[in-house]
């Protein structure tokens, strides 16, 4: 039944837009109880947190699930325990299976973590409005904050594949 509810909640936070989830888990959930106060950082983290790991819990499955069976069958032939298996068998090569998908979560949370204006943190994209209110120029701010989402995401994405280049053994 645990398992159920897990399954039930990862769908619930990858079938729903993180702009609900911050804005449900910060407005409406405190009118619900009244004793629950989050401040604003404390509710970006626990939904970008909450909302990731949905994500990467079905990755990591899947890298689980990658790994040959008959590596397996043939370590325990051998009489390797399970947690020897899992630990040198398993795990390493999910590991490097599943590296690809998860710098591309990363890149993606990176991107979206510009939503939490809308509970009024703020971020790059709240600067560029506040400077663009002010000064009515629109174009600089954004040229500026494209870049260095961009930068941020270039950077991250060529981590991800010096990381693969080093675990790569063919």
């Amino acid at each position: 039944w645990l398992s159920k509810i897990i399954k039930g909640l990862i769908n619930f936070f990858r079938g729903t837009p993180i702009v609900f989830q911050l804005a449900f888990f910060h407005y409406a959930l405190p009118q619900i109880l009244p004793f629950f106060k989050p401040t604003v950082m404390f509710s970006a983290l626990v939904i970008f947190s909450i909302n990731s790991a949905s994500y990467l819990s079905e990755v990591f499955r899947s890298g689980i699930e990658s790994v040959d069976r008959g590596q397996i069958e043939a370590a325990r032939a051998l009489g390797v325990n399970a947690k020897q298996i899992n630990l040198h068998i398993v795990i390493p090569q999910a590991l490097r299976n599943i590296l690809p998908a998860l710098f591309n979560e990363f890149i993606a949370l990176t991107k979206e973590t510009s939503v939490v204006q809308i509970i009024g943190l703020s971020d790059l994209m709240r600067q560029q409005s506040i400077i663009s209110a002010n000064t009515f120029r629109y174009f600089e701010p954004l040229i500026i904050v494209g870049i260095i989402y961009y930068l941020l995401n270039i950077i991250l994405s060529h981590l991800g594949q010096f990381i693969e280049r080093k675990l790569k053994y063919d």
